[in-house]
């Protein structure tokens, strides 16, 4: 990910806060692979985290911080956190579902509900909002196993779009993924070998409210926090919103790859689900009688699908280097992206001359000559020899699936 981060947030200074070094923790709060010093950017919102060989976590540990806000305006407040890593309990004649028995140690991470912590929003007015820390719901260990994500709280790498197998060797790349990963075509983060900080929002209940310090309370459960940004956006700071579509006009000297896609391309919040060449047809040619008819590929036009948050910026790199930079929400403005939000269902039937249906081969497109597959099939089919069988085909740039008769 080479956007910036997101102007519309800001992170907060905790040096003052912080009361422990977290290479002294033991294993239950440590990360194998700790890593996260100084300023970064996580899901393209900016954090300060501490330095190395320093004070640089809190710790809640049967205590309780308070950290000055300065009479600071937010409408949310976005942790990068954990809580202690918890021990697999089971009877010692029971094992879990991958037979493993109450002694091995493991951390699956299912275990939710209970009380870690209380952080309070103490206004300049004297009153106090105080919201519950769950776990599993706004915070959860780092270590956890298949299934055990929290529900309010999102891991701190990106979601990813991955390339298949035979993309990337056609790219002359080394695979970034397994063949089955790449058939998926996209990583949601929660890797469950993957150690996780985990990155809640917190929404402020009086966002009209002046903050003037944020005390974060220990209860039942150890827990730490590496760094807190806030912001004052409307929506929710980790949600994206249903699909988009965009198209882009490249600046010159912006070329696509090899399989006529842009590499070159990144959103700040949110993820870039694909950004091809625009397909052009010649609409006379398509309802004419040809029975091939395929379109152009547009060398300075883009066609982007994404899904990010409403105040998200989209970056482009031009052939100087220089980071061309899209407002969406200033284009959604102007009607130049759309969503793709389904808000309608369409049931087309193929019948023969007697009325009966009949299985047939079809292909839909839009205006900007995206495909469009009928529900529940690819959006890219998978043109490669025995990979991804399914009941699709592509001829040269019109991909088609095949259905029974509706």
């Amino acid at each position: 990910m080479f956007a910036p981060a997101s102007p519309h947030f800001s992170s907060l200074p905790l040096d003052d806060a912080y009361n422990c070094d977290r290479a002294t923790l033991d294993d239950s709060l440590r990360l194998r692979e700790d890593d996260a010093f100084g300023s970064c950017s996580l899901r393209g919102i900016p954090f300060s985290f501490g330095g190395e060989a320093a004070k640089n976590a809190i710790l809640l540990d049967g205590n309780q911080v308070g950290i000055p806000m300065g009479d600071r305006l937010a409408s949310y407040l976005v942790f990068a956190h954990i809580v202690e890593n918890r021990a697999l309990q089971l009877p010692s004649d029971l094992a879990d579902f991958r037979g493993r028995q109450h002694a091995t140690g493991a951390t699956p991470g299912n275990d939710l509900g209970d009380l870690v912590a209380e952080y309070q929003l103490h206004y300049a007015d004297g009153s106090c909002a105080s919201i519950p820390i769950r776990r599993r719901f706004a915070i959860q260990q780092p270590h956890i196993e298949w299934g055990a994500s929290a529900f309010a709280a999102v891991p701190h790498r990106a979601d990813t779009i991955v390339s298949t197998v035979a993309e990337s060797l056609r790219l002359g790349r080394m695979p970034a993924a397994s063949y089955g990963e790449g058939e998926t075509r996209h990583n949601a983060a929660r890797d469950e070998y993957a150690e996780h900080i985990w990155l809640y929002a917190l929404p402020n209940p009086e966002p009209e409210k002046a903050i003037r310090e944020l005390r974060c309370i220990a209860k039942a459960e150890r827990a730490l926090i590496y760094a807190i940004s806030s912001t004052q956006v409307t929506a929710h700071p980790l949600r994206s919103r249903a699909r988009q579509k965009l198209t882009v006009q490249l600046p010159a000297g912006v070329e696509f790859n090899a399989l006529g896609e842009l590499d070159e391309i990144d959103i700040d919040l949110g993820s870039v689900i694909s950004a091809r060449a625009r397909q052009v047809y010649d609409r006379d040619a398509w309802f004419g009688e040809a029975t091939n008819v395929q379109p152009q590929a547009a060398p300075d036009q883009a066609f982007i699908e994404f899904a990010a948050h409403p105040d998200a910026k989209l970056y482009l790199r031009a052939a100087s280097g220089e980071l061309l930079a899209h407002d969406l929400a200033a284009l959604e403005r102007t009607g130049r992206v759309e969503t793709l939000e389904s808000r309608r269902l369409l049931r087309i039937r193929v019948v023969d001359m007697q009325g009966r249906e009949v299985a047939a081969r079809v292909h839909f497109h839009g205006e900007a000559g995206e495909y469009l597959p009928p529900r529940g099939v690819h959006r890219r089919v998978n043109r490669n020899w025995f990979e991804d069988n399914y009941g699709e085909f592509v001829n040269g740039a019109n991909q088609y699936a095949y259905i029974l008769g509706s």
